[in-house]
């Protein structure tokens, strides 16, 4: 095949708006093909979320359930449980 020589140049852009800082000029065999700007759009950063103050406090004495079915169900996760006692939690089968 032919090799084809392109060049890419920058210049100053035609437009005078205050978001125009210049453009790329592609040119192949001494023909313009085209434009693309200088300027890049970022998108707005994402919104960052309000950190949260409830802090867990365990109980002095309870029970929390993990998971309600048992070892047959191969649809539903095992039973388990965490009792508290004191503020501080054990583990009892867990799943």
């Amino acid at each position: 095949g032919e090799k084809k020589e392109v060049l890419l140049q920058w210049r100053p852009s035609q437009n005078t708006g205050p978001e125009d800082d210049g453009e790329y000029v592609v040119i192949q065999d001494g023909y313009n093909c085209g434009l693309v700007s200088d300027k890049v759009k970022l998108p707005p950063p994402p919104a960052i979320p309000e950190v949260n103050d409830n802090v867990f406090e365990p109980p002095l004495f309870g029970v929390t359930v993990l998971g309600s079915s048992h070892g047959f169900d191969p649809s539903g996760k095992t039973s388990g449980y965490v009792v508290w006692l004191s503020k501080r939690g054990y583990m009892v089968d867990p799943p």
